[in-house]
């Protein structure tokens, strides 16, 4: 549903787990475990990133670590199935890059770098 948070997964709340310190569109995240949720709208939308809690499909704000504005664009090609991707850059310099979201004709972004 549009203006809600959403498990952004299957059946389940989809989990990252990194062994780094990142930044995600701005917000740092120790290395650890993290579930992500996101509130799609018809413009941009909002990652929310937890901490790793044993969530299910049910949202608790309490457990929000950041929120982060993902920027929407249409795509000529519908995605059938919710897929997500970490495009790294080729700059040099620290690892950085994008994370994409796309489902339908939407695509979702925003930037990650290493801390």
């Amino acid at each position: 549903p549009y203006d809600k948070p959403w498990r952004t997964g299957a059946n389940d709340a989809t989990k990252l787990t990194t062994g780094v310190d990142l930044v995600v569109g701005g917000a740092t995240l120790p290395a650890g475990k993290y579930v992500l949720y996101t509130i799609p709208t018809h413009g941009d939308w909002k990652l929310i990133i937890q901490k790793s809690a044993g969530q299910t499909a049910e949202y608790d704000a309490a457990k929000d670590v950041a929120r982060v504005d993902l920027h929407r664009r249409t795509v000529a090609e519908p995605v059938e199935s919710l897929t997500m991707w970490l495009i790294p850059s080729t700059a040099s310099g620290k690892a950085q890059g994008e994370l994409r979201l796309a489902w339908g004709t939407s695509l979702v972004s925003t930037t990650w770098s290493l801390k």
